[in-house]
């Protein structure tokens, strides 16, 4: 009772989105209270509301990667990689894409050793942001 509707959203779906994640979706048009469609994401709930989110259409469905898929590394040292990009993916994952990006799959090669690490001081950052339709 009077929680945010992004807030509650985000609270009962943290690993689908983030909470200006579904602001965005709520904004889109994509959340319904007691049947009637709601665009603002700071609209605080009353006792007994029903909220529904049609997430097939908030969310693209992206194929599967091909079985053997990399990113080709064009250079690499115990401080730097640089990649090869393939147009059609995301450089980092969104609100709403969260694989088919080049951090999610570095993150899983053995062989990017900068993105595999244990310390709470080091973290991964991507220097130059390439469109999702670009490749380079």
């Amino acid at each position: 009772v009077g929680t945010r509707l992004d807030f509650f959203l985000y609270r009962k779906n943290p690993s689908y989105n983030s909470r200006s994640g579904w602001a965005a979706l709520i904004k889109q048009g994509y959340a319904k209270i007691n049947g009637r469609k709601v665009q603002k994401p700071s609209l605080r709930l009353k006792l007994g509301d029903k909220v529904s989110v049609s997430l097939s259409r908030s969310r693209k469905i992206l194929p599967p990667l091909p079985q053997g898929f990399e990113i080709p590394i064009i250079y690499k040292d115990k401080n730097i990689i640089a990649v090869n990009k393939p147009a059609g993916i995301l450089t980092h994952p969104t609100g709403t894409v969260k694989t088919h990006t080049v951090t999610s799959i570095m993150q899983k090669r053995e062989d990017s050793h900068i993105f595999h690490t244990d310390s709470d001081q080091f973290k991964a950052y991507v220097v130059h942001r390439i469109d999702r339709d670009t490749t380079g």
